[in-house]
């Protein structure tokens, strides 16, 4: 049993969508350090399902190479080359994700990246500055 015997009216249901969303960004999450994670779907009678971290990046595939595409940007429009980048500091939710990290690498010739600011805190700081000008 799967998904496909669930009734679709299900998913309409605004607080189950939104536990659903909570549910799905718990398991992204969880798969930043596991190969596979349990997903815990928010209703009755819901079948017990794993998510795989392969499965996520082959899903998510587009939409992780589009995360790159401001990296891409600023390098061209500064005249830069990923060799002439000395340290790439890993900030932002998606700089958790190991498909972005592993397509950074690359990109970036297997340099080392930088985990040594937490990600979330550069993102509310960098907010913050550019509001309070």
């Amino acid at each position: 049993a799967g998904l496909q015997t669930l009734d679709p009216s299900v998913f309409t249901d605004v607080d189950v969508s939104s536990a659903l969303l909570q549910a799905v960004e718990i398991a992204k999450r969880q798969l930043a350090v596991e190969e596979v994670v349990p997903l815990q779907l928010p209703f009755q009678g819901a079948p017990p399902l794993e998510v795989s971290r392969e499965l996520l990046e082959e899903t998510c595939s587009e939409l992780l190479d589009r995360a790159l595409e401001p990296v891409y940007a600023v390098l061209q429009e500064s005249l830069m080359n990923p060799e002439d980048v000395d340290d790439v500091v890993m900030v932002g939710g998606s700089s958790k994700l190991l498909a972005i990290q592993q397509r950074l690498r690359i990109f970036f010739k297997g340099k080392i990246l930088n985990h040594d600011t937490d990600p979330d805190t550069a993102i509310a700081v960098g907010a913050a500055l550019s509001f309070s000008c």
